[in-house]
Protein backbone atom coordinates (compact mmCIF):
# COMPACT_ATOMS: atom_id res chain seq x y z
CA UNK A 1 0.00 0.00 0.00
CA UNK A 2 1.43 3.56 -0.89
CA UNK A 3 1.33 6.14 1.56
CA UNK A 4 0.54 9.50 0.29
CA UNK A 5 2.77 12.42 -0.38
CA UNK A 6 2.42 15.55 0.84
CA UNK A 7 4.09 18.73 0.34
CA UNK A 8 6.24 19.83 3.32
CA UNK A 9 4.31 22.93 4.06
CA UNK A 10 0.97 20.46 4.57
CA UNK A 11 3.16 18.54 6.30
CA UNK A 12 4.53 20.77 9.10
CA UNK A 13 0.92 22.02 9.69
CA UNK A 14 -0.12 18.83 10.50
CA UNK A 15 3.09 18.10 12.73
CA UNK A 16 1.77 21.26 14.50
CA UNK A 17 -1.58 19.93 15.09
CA UNK A 18 -0.38 16.69 16.03
CA UNK A 19 2.07 18.20 18.26
CA UNK A 20 -0.29 20.63 20.08
CA UNK A 21 -3.30 17.72 20.25
CA UNK A 22 -0.11 15.37 22.16
CA UNK A 23 -0.14 17.80 25.01
CA UNK A 24 -2.98 19.07 25.29
CA UNK A 25 -4.20 14.98 25.34
CA UNK A 26 -0.97 14.33 28.08
CA UNK A 27 -2.52 17.13 29.88
CA UNK A 28 -5.72 16.43 30.28
CA UNK A 29 -4.93 12.89 31.06
CA UNK A 30 -2.53 13.82 33.99
CA UNK A 31 -5.28 15.98 35.16
CA UNK A 32 -8.19 13.70 34.82
CA UNK A 33 -6.35 10.87 36.49
CA UNK A 34 -5.32 13.20 40.09
CA UNK A 35 -9.36 14.42 39.64
CA UNK A 36 -10.41 10.56 40.15
CA UNK A 37 -8.16 10.12 42.65
CA UNK A 38 -9.31 13.35 44.93
CA UNK A 39 -13.61 11.98 44.71
CA UNK A 40 -14.33 11.84 48.28
CA UNK A 41 -15.44 7.94 48.63
CA UNK A 42 -17.17 8.04 51.50
CA UNK A 43 -19.92 10.59 49.36
CA UNK A 44 -20.12 7.61 47.11
CA UNK A 45 -20.37 4.72 49.59
CA UNK A 46 -22.97 7.37 51.21
CA UNK A 47 -25.15 7.80 47.77
CA UNK A 48 -24.85 3.99 47.07
CA UNK A 49 -26.82 3.41 50.65
CA UNK A 50 -29.45 6.06 49.60
CA UNK A 51 -30.13 3.76 46.27
CA UNK A 52 -28.73 6.08 43.78
CA UNK A 53 -27.62 4.77 40.45
CA UNK A 54 -24.49 4.93 38.85
CA UNK A 55 -25.53 7.79 36.37
CA UNK A 56 -26.82 9.88 39.39
CA UNK A 57 -23.67 9.08 41.23
CA UNK A 58 -21.47 10.22 38.30
CA UNK A 59 -24.11 13.13 37.78
CA UNK A 60 -24.26 14.78 41.46
CA UNK A 61 -20.55 13.82 42.85
CA UNK A 62 -18.16 12.92 40.53
CA UNK A 63 -18.72 15.04 38.21
CA UNK A 64 -18.43 18.03 40.53
CA UNK A 65 -16.12 17.08 42.75
CA UNK A 66 -13.42 16.44 39.35
CA UNK A 67 -14.59 19.79 37.14
CA UNK A 68 -12.12 21.77 39.65
CA UNK A 69 -8.90 20.05 38.20
CA UNK A 70 -10.95 19.62 34.64
CA UNK A 71 -11.27 23.38 34.68
CA UNK A 72 -7.17 23.77 35.67
CA UNK A 73 -6.37 21.22 33.35
CA UNK A 74 -8.40 22.94 30.33
CA UNK A 75 -6.48 26.29 31.60
CA UNK A 76 -2.97 24.94 31.14
CA UNK A 77 -4.42 23.09 27.82
CA UNK A 78 -4.46 26.66 26.57
CA UNK A 79 -1.39 28.02 27.95
CA UNK A 80 0.17 25.68 26.32
CA UNK A 81 -1.32 25.07 23.59
CA UNK A 82 -0.46 29.00 22.41
CA UNK A 83 2.80 28.60 23.57
CA UNK A 84 3.50 25.55 21.32
CA UNK A 85 1.56 27.25 18.17
CA UNK A 86 3.99 30.25 18.91
CA UNK A 87 6.85 27.97 18.91
CA UNK A 88 5.96 25.46 15.92
CA UNK A 89 5.06 29.37 13.99
CA UNK A 90 9.07 29.95 14.55
CA UNK A 91 10.89 27.06 13.98
CA UNK A 92 8.84 24.91 11.35
CA UNK A 93 8.07 26.41 7.90
CA UNK A 94 5.17 28.27 7.83
CA UNK A 95 4.23 31.83 5.84
CA UNK A 96 1.96 33.14 8.63
CA UNK A 97 1.70 33.58 12.26
CA UNK A 98 2.93 35.50 14.94
CA UNK A 99 5.87 33.02 15.60
CA UNK A 100 6.84 33.50 12.45
CA UNK A 101 6.60 37.39 12.54
CA UNK A 102 9.26 37.44 15.55
CA UNK A 103 11.66 35.16 13.81
CA UNK A 104 11.27 37.61 10.78
CA UNK A 105 11.93 40.76 12.66
CA UNK A 106 14.77 39.19 14.46
CA UNK A 107 16.18 37.88 11.26
CA UNK A 108 15.75 41.65 9.79
CA UNK A 109 17.17 42.65 12.92
CA UNK A 110 14.07 45.10 13.32
CA UNK A 111 13.90 44.78 17.10
CA UNK A 112 11.23 47.37 17.85
CA UNK A 113 8.75 45.14 15.55
CA UNK A 114 9.97 42.12 17.58
CA UNK A 115 9.41 42.96 20.74
CA UNK A 116 5.97 44.81 19.65
CA UNK A 117 5.01 41.18 18.50
CA UNK A 118 6.14 39.85 21.29
CA UNK A 119 4.24 41.89 23.73
CA UNK A 120 1.10 41.23 21.22
CA UNK A 121 1.68 37.47 21.62
CA UNK A 122 1.52 38.17 25.36
CA UNK A 123 -1.08 40.15 25.25
CA UNK A 124 -3.09 37.62 23.03
CA UNK A 125 -2.31 35.27 26.20
CA UNK A 126 -3.69 37.38 28.81
CA UNK A 127 -6.92 38.09 26.86
CA UNK A 128 -7.35 33.36 26.21
CA UNK A 129 -6.58 33.42 30.26
CA UNK A 130 -8.66 36.36 31.18
CA UNK A 131 -11.63 34.78 29.02
CA UNK A 132 -11.10 31.39 30.71
CA UNK A 133 -11.27 32.67 33.84
CA UNK A 134 -14.57 34.52 33.23
CA UNK A 135 -16.25 31.41 31.89
CA UNK A 136 -14.72 29.26 34.80
CA UNK A 137 -16.28 31.76 37.51
CA UNK A 138 -19.88 31.17 36.34
CA UNK A 139 -19.45 27.56 35.24
CA UNK A 140 -17.14 26.17 38.57
CA UNK A 141 -18.21 28.83 40.48
CA UNK A 142 -17.56 26.90 43.94
CA UNK A 143 -13.45 26.21 42.92
CA UNK A 144 -12.41 30.04 44.28
CA UNK A 145 -14.43 29.83 47.66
Amino acid sequence: RRFKSCRPDQFMKKAKIYLITFVCIVIMMLNVIQSLKNINQTRIMMAKSMGLNQIQIFLKIILPESLAFLSTGVKHMISFATIIVIVSEMFMSTEYGLGKKIINYHLIFSTDYMYATIILTGIVGYFLNKSYQLFEQRVVHWTNK
